[in-house]
């Protein structure tokens, strides 16, 4: 449902930047539009409905540093994305965001002080190649803002993943503990006055409501698909709180993969050597992520581990790490 979700959302909110490029502005709506479809569910718990259970909350003193981290990271990681589609073909931004799970990655062995299997390494600095590749195949397209735009949403996202991650994993226990549907609401509640100033700095919310506004049918688009947007915040904050930021990051990729295909037929583009590979070291790569994933007792990941790679160099194995290279 997630790629589902994602893969619509991205499609259509660069169909509608074609004619109308106000990205920040579309954030700031993004934000009202979710926060009015999320306050219904509230207001039922209120009123004594707990059908979906304790969904309400407030962010805690406790939470409050982890908190203010995705809220930042969730400011760039919107306005960023949204540039980057206003700028850029959606195939190369796309093939950006493939880079998610390298810097998903990256973030959570730093954060966590755990290195994973040399493989995953490797088959994820694969997935930036790809990404590389595809730019090259469509540099006539290309704005060096767009581009720039495009690598901070994914630091960005990848940074919101990992974050959002740990406040489920730590800051969310006890009678304290955050849903997803209260800690959406207040992350956008928060954003609303910042992309509203910077929208409003630029002249952005006078040209969206001027375009918005011009029929129906493109008022009921722009807000529909900033609904969307807020639906596939909720549905990645839901998986968040059962996966790790990185499993996430690889899940996006078959979102990506589909979007790179979906907006070549579409799109004004050249379909060079350079887009065709990019693209297919993107898919193959992610499928094998997904497979190292899926199958974490694989012969490639036991061949692998760095406690062979350290036995194999003469250096010493802590005691544990030889037991588990003996595994069958």
């Amino acid at each position: 449902m997630l790629v589902a979700i994602a893969t619509t959302k991205t499609q259509i909110t660069a169909f509608l930047f074609s004619y109308s490029s106000v990205p920040t502005a579309y954030s700031w709506w993004s934000c009202v539009i979710t926060d009015l479809m999320l306050l219904p569910i509230f207001m039922a718990e209120w009123c004594g409905c707990t059908c979906m259970g304790k969904q309400w909350g407030i962010p805690t003193w406790k939470a409050l540093p982890t908190f203010g981290l995705i809220c930042f990271f969730t400011l760039f990681d919107l306005m960023m994305t949204n540039i980057a589609l206003a700028e850029i073909p959606a195939a190369v931004q796309s093939c950006i965001a493939a880079t998610n799970p390298f810097w998903a990655l990256s973030i959570e062995s730093l954060l966590y002080c755990k290195l994973q299997n040399i493989l995953v390494y490797v088959t994820v600095c694969v997935i930036v190649l790809g990404a590389v590749f595809t730019s090259l195949g469509e540099s006539d397209y290309l704005t060096a803002w767009g581009i720039i735009a495009a690598f901070i949403g994914v630091l960005s996202s990848a940074s919101k993943y990992v974050f959002t991650h740990k406040q489920f994993k730590e800051a969310n226990q006890g009678p304290d503990k955050l849903s997803a549907f209260a800690l959406l609401f207040w992350v956008d509640l928060v954003l609303l006055p910042i992309y509203a100033i910077i929208a409003g700095v630029q002249g952005e919310l006078k040209t969206m409501f001027s375009d918005a506004t011009a029929s129906a049918s493109i008022f009921f688009q722009f807000t529909g698909t900033a609904g969307l947007g807020g639906i596939r915040a909720l549905t990645q904050y839901f998986v968040l709180t059962l996966l790790s930021a990185t499993s996430l990051a690889t899940a996006s990729t078959f979102t990506t993969a589909l979007n790179i295909f979906i907006s070549m037929t579409w799109q004004e583009m050249d379909i060079s050597a350079f887009l065709i590979t990019g693209s297919c070291l993107v898919i193959a790569a992610a499928a094998f992520y997904a497979y190292l994933k899926i199958c974490p007792d694989s012969p490639l990941l036991r061949w692998t581990s760095w406690s062979r790679i350290r036995g194999c160099l003469g250096m010493p194995v802590p005691d544990s790490e030889d037991a588990a290279m003996a595994k069958p």
